[in-house]
Formats: structure tokens, sequence, C-alpha cells
């Protein structure tokens, strides 16, 4: 049950940081036939309940389906409709170590960066685990003045695999990390 959890919560971390001209849908064939699709935008969330249902949870709507009849769960995400996001864009990489992380993970950058953003980190689930902005985790100066680190505890996550996005000036920069 938990993998069919990490499945569905990672494609739907994927499918919703991608960017599309069109509506990206979950569809959800029944063995009898039926089918349910919904707008990835307008999903809140994805729960299973035990071993025997899967609640979705939509703004203005709630279904429950029983695991025994599904067929088949998907996303559809045109391919041609599909746009790069370019705040995800940038020419400033984000370096992360160590990486597998104990405590504290750095994040690096190779430019200068300033204190207004946002350090999010998402489970593969999708649910935000840590956000903290970065004026409170602090930057601080490593090496040359072009370079700037910042310093993120991590120790109160358990382990897995992690999306860390750092926000800052209208880009993003995303990297995943193992915390062990």
């Amino acid at each position: 049950m938990k993998a069919k959890n990490w499945l569905i919560g990672g494609l739907l971390l994927v499918a919703t940081s991608l960017g599309a001209t069109t509506e990206n849908l979950l569809r959800i064939s029944m063995k009898d036939g039926g089918e349910s699709t919904f707008a990835i935008d307008n999903i809140q969330k994805i729960v299973f309940e035990g071993e025997s249902s899967m609640v979705i949870q939509c703004v203005d709507e709630t279904q429950r389906f029983d695991l025994s009849a599904l067929q088949n769960v998907r996303f559809s995400l045109p391919a041609t409709a599909i746009k790069p996001d370019t705040r995800l864009v940038t020419s400033q990489p984000l370096t992360i170590f160590p990486n597998p992380v104990d405590e504290t993970l750095h994040l690096s950058f190779s430019q200068a960066l300033s204190e207004e953003g946002t350090v999010q980190v998402f489970d593969l689930n999708g649910r935000l685990a840590l956000v903290s902005s970065l004026s409170a985790v602090g930057v601080s100066t490593t090496g040359d003045a072009s370079s700037r680190e910042v310093v993120v505890s991590v120790g109160s996550l358990s382990k897995g695999l992690y999306l860390c996005r750092v926000i800052m000036g209208g880009t993003a920069r995303t990297a995943t990390f193992i915390k062990k």
C-alpha cells in the first residue's frame, strides 16, 4: 500500500509541476467500464484508507473508490501541449551537499543571492515537509564574494527522498536529496 501512495503522490507532484497549455487530467477507469476524470488543478489530496479504498478530495467534490474495482489510474499530459515552466529554468544552478544528509543540508549557489526568498522541502507524496524564508535559515558567504550558501536543518525529517525548491526573485531552483 505504501508503494501505491508513493507512486500516486510522486506522479501527482510531477504532473502538477509541469506547465501545460491544456488541462492536465487524472483518469480513473473501473473494471465495470465506468470512468472518472479529475482536473489535476482541482485535486487537493489523494488519501488511501487501509488497503481497500482511495479517496480523491477535490475543490468541489470528494469521491471514494474501491481499490479492487479499479482497472487503471493514469495521468493525461498531452506531450504536444506541455511547455517548459520558465520559472524553473535558470542559469544559476543549485548544488546540494552532503547527499545523502543526516542533519544539516547545505544549498550552494554559483552566483550571489538575495535574502528575499523561500526554501521548500517536499516529500514524494507531494506534501510540504518543511518551509522557511531564506532570512530565517541564514545566508552565509563561503569562498569568494560571488558564491553563496544556505544551511537548512533537516534533522526532523523522516528517512527518504525529498525535493528541495528554493524560490528567489521570481525564479525557482530545484534539486533532490536523500535523508538518511
